[in-house]
C-alpha cells in the first residue's frame, strides 16, 4: 500500500513545543507561529470518529531537540495519507526525518457516517482536507 503525500508545508523552523489535546494537534515554533491540525466529525450519539494525536507523546523528544538531525530546524512536514488506517506525519529536517503514525478510527454501529476532515491552520491560514480515506472502520 503507498502511503500518497496529501500536504506538505516548508517550515524551516524550530520546534518549541508540541502537545495534543483530545481530537488537535498545537505545534509552537521558536518565532512564536504555530500550526494547528484538528479532526472534525459531526458526532452522532452512537459513534466516534477521529484521529488519535495522543501517540505524539512518545515522540515528542525526538522531534525537540538542540541538534535535530544535523541543524535545529525542522525543513518541512509532509502528511500522508495511510489508507484504511491513518496519515503519517513526517517531520523532515536537514539530514534525517522523524515520522509518526496518526491513527483514525471510526467506532459505531454501522448506521452513520465515517467522513472526517482535518484542518490544517498554519498561523491562522486554514485549509480544510477531507481525511476519511484514512478511517479504519469498526463496525459493532
Amino acid at each position: 500500500m503507498e502511503n500518497i503525500k496529501f500536504y506538505e508545508l516548508k517550515l524551516n523552523k524550530t520546534i518549541k513545543d508540541i502537545k495534543e489535546n483530545g481530537d488537535d494537534l498545537m505545534i509552537t515554533f521558536e518565532d512564536d507561529t504555530f500550526l494547528n491540525l484538528e479532526s472534525s466529525h459531526d458526532q452522532d450519539c452512537c459513534e466516534n470518529v477521529y484521529a488519535d494525536f495522543s501517540v505524539i507523546k512518545y515522540y515528542k523528544k525526538q522531534i525537540i531537540k538542540d541538534d535535530w538531525c544535523g541543524t535545529k530546524d525542522i525543513v518541512s512536514l509532509d502528511i500522508k495519507f495511510v489508507e484504511d488506517m491513518g496519515m503519517l506525519l513526517v517531520f523532515r529536517g536537514k539530514y534525517s526525518d522523524v515520522k509518526v503514525f496518526i491513527a483514525c478510527y471510526n467506532e459505531q454501529n454501522g448506521y452513520y457516517s465515517s467522513e472526517l476532515t482535518l484542518t490544517i491552520n498554519n498561523n491562522g491560514n486554514k485549509e480544510v482536507v477531507d481525511i476519511s480515506r484514512c478511517v479504519e472502520d469498526y463496525i459493532g
